[in-house]
């Protein structure tokens, strides 16, 4: 709660200075607190996904949910003073990570928070609310709008969302697709009232060629429990899945299993699942299954594309306006200066 009583709950960010600490098999998960320094990985100890031996058993789809349509809809925020982020009861200085200010700078700082990613999880089984992230682009590409939708994730109804408006924060680079989009999303979730259980980002994460996607990002910045669910693969080979809903296969790079390409709609193309951060892909793959009851993508994704859209729309609408009214202020100029 913030010191003028608003019911608004604090918002759980996490900066880069003040990451999760690394989880292994077998190691619970203790907050880490204010003051305490993390301790990095070993060299020669990579992460190992969950996933490895696996084998593959095709799930078979339970009982959809049926997403909520009645009721008033819900109006996104889009103004008013960023929540107060907290971190395990330990409050912490909201700051958008400042852009790099290279490729090679990007890259480094990819490489400098991926041992942070926690890939045990195994995260929420049962999440009361689940958030859906997205961006649109502008045509030309200099402007963007983020929306992040928080469903209940029994009803699939929207109960919060928030939008953040700007200009991409890095120039386009395969594989440093976050850095381009971090800003706006972080704005975003630092404008909702309900600190979401889940995040779930159309894009990937473990399945990178960094294994850092967009997914392990946030998680990492955040704090909270994410996943990515990409339309198209960025890394890997995998065989097609069965032809039924829940049927998947892994998705692999390198000899590494990064994710799975999963089966949401009977005979439609398939998606791909990706650990974030602190969720198990097991874990991942059941919560994709749940929040696509009707669709082939999750209705975390469909709502967010919706607002993001709608929100750049507006923004496009209003600078054109903005530019109609200083042409006419110029003109007006000119008159009375023709006039005099």
């Amino acid at each position: 709660m913030n010191p003028s009583g608003s019911c608004r709950a604090a918002h759980a960010v996490r900066t880069a200075h003040t990451p999760h600490a690394v989880r292994t098999p077998g190691t619970p998960h203790t907050p880490q607190t204010a003051g305490t320094p993390h301790t990095p990985q070993t060299a020669g100890t990579p992460h190992t996904p969950q996933t490895a031996g696996t084998p593959h058993t095709p799930q078979t789809a339970g009982t959809p949910h049926t997403p909520q349509t009645t009721g008033t809809p819900h109006t996104p925020q889009t103004t008013g003073t960023p929540l107060t982020p907290q971190t395990a009861g330990t409050a912490h200085t909201a700051h958008t990570p400042a852009a790099p200010g290279s490729v090679a700078e990007a890259v480094a700082v990819q490489e400098e928070l991926r041992p942070l990613v926690d890939l045990v999880g195994p995260g929420p089984s049962a999440p009361a609310t689940v958030a859906g992230l997205d961006v649109a682009y502008a045509a030309g590409g200099e402007l963007l709008a983020a929306a992040v939708t928080v469903l209940d994730a029994r009803t699939l109804a929207v109960v919060d969302s928030a939008v953040g408006v700007g200009r991409p924060a890095f120039d386009y680079v395969p594989g440093l697709f976050a850095f381009r989009e971090l800003p706006a999303l972080l704005a975003a979730l630092d404008r909702l009232t309900t600190i979401p259980d889940l995040l779930v980002c159309d894009g990937h994460g473990l399945a990178h060629p960094r294994r850092f996607g967009l997914a392990c990002h946030l998680g990492v910045v955040t704090g909270l429990p994410a996943i990515g669910v990409g339309k198209t693969p960025l890394v890997g080979t995998w065989d097609p899945p069965s032809a039924e809903r829940g049927s998947w296969s892994s998705l692999r790079d390198g000899g590494d299993v990064v994710g799975r390409v999963l089966r949401t709609r009977d005979g439609v193309k398939p998606v791909f699942v990706s650990v974030g951060h602190r969720m198990s892909l097991e874990n991942a793959t059941a919560q994709v299954l749940a929040l696509t009851p009707r669709y082939r993508l999750p209705e975390t994704t469909r709502t967010a594309d919706r607002l993001c859209r709608e929100a750049l729309a507006e923004a496009e609408q209003s600078g054109r306006l903005a530019e109609q009214a200083g042409r006419s202020a110029e003109q007006a100029d000119g008159s009375a200066d023709s006039a005099g």
